[in-house]
């Protein structure tokens, strides 16, 4: 029985072995797979196979067709990628003209916008194509442009949205200075001390996302003396 076992094995490893590697390798040229038609077009040459000649050529030839295949490949990427750039700049032109957001909702839809569509000029400028980085330039400027104009409106929204919220709780809120970055939060809770670290821990995420540069603490309206967290300065037009 172990005689019989060891032949069939024998048997089927000849068979395996049996490969008509010039098939082989055009078949790897139709894959596409470069470095293993190579393989398989040298052991047919190697065994003398009787398209050794027609082997060699294709060998010649790969390089090429491997070249022709990346740059088609690199064409498409770029077609893709200029189609990508050009609904994200059909998006943000659409933003741009749109009313100002009326909830936090919307807000962080639209920057969750912004933060692809400048991921989408990373692409676009890897890419490293002449349309491509062109439209990388129009992709970046929309954006600049669209942003400068919306996320004072984003911090008017936000600011009318928390004064909503706590109205109950006896504290007003609004913004003040130029392109409303600074919010200002007024209520007999800020006497103490704790209360404003507590409020601050709370919003914390939310003013640094808006961008805004200073967040003031009051305890009565008209008051001089205020206490405030000044936030790292980044300017409307900045990437994410």
């Amino acid at each position: 029985m172990r005689i019989v076992v060891t032949l069939l094995v024998f048997l089927l490893l000849s068979c395996s072995l049996d490969i008509d590697w010039y098939r082989a390798g055009k078949k790897k040229i139709e894959q596409k797979k470069w470095e293993l038609a190579k393989g398989n077009f040298n052991r047919a040459i190697e065994e003398n196979h009787p398209k050794k000649d027609s082997a060699i050529y294709y060998l010649k030839i790969i390089d090429s067709l491997e070249l022709e295949d990346n740059r088609n490949k690199k064409i498409l990427a770029e077609q893709k990628l200029n189609k990508e750039a050009k609904d994200f700049l059909e998006i943000l032109d659409g933003i741009k003209k749109s009313q100002a957001p009326n909830s936090l909702e919307s807000i962080f839809i639209e920057l969750g916008i912004y933060k692809s569509s400048w991921e989408k000029v990373v692409q676009l400028k890897q890419s490293n194509g002449d349309s491509t980085l062109k439209n990388a330039d129009k992709l970046e400027a929309m954006l600049k442009a669209t942003q400068i104009k919306r996320f004072p409106l984003f911090r008017k929204t936000y600011s009318e949205q928390l004064d909503q919220k706590l109205w109950e709780n006896n504290i007003d809120c609004f913004t003040s200075h130029s392109k409303n970055k600074v919010l200002n939060l007024t209520g007999a809770a800020f006497a103490n001390n704790k209360n404003i670290k507590e409020a601050q821990e709370m919003i914390n995420e939310n003013v640094v996302q808006l961008r805004f540069s200073q967040i003031r603490y009051k305890w009565y309206d008209g008051d001089d003396e205020y206490q405030y967290f000044k936030l790292e300065e980044e300017k409307d037009s900045d990437p994410f």
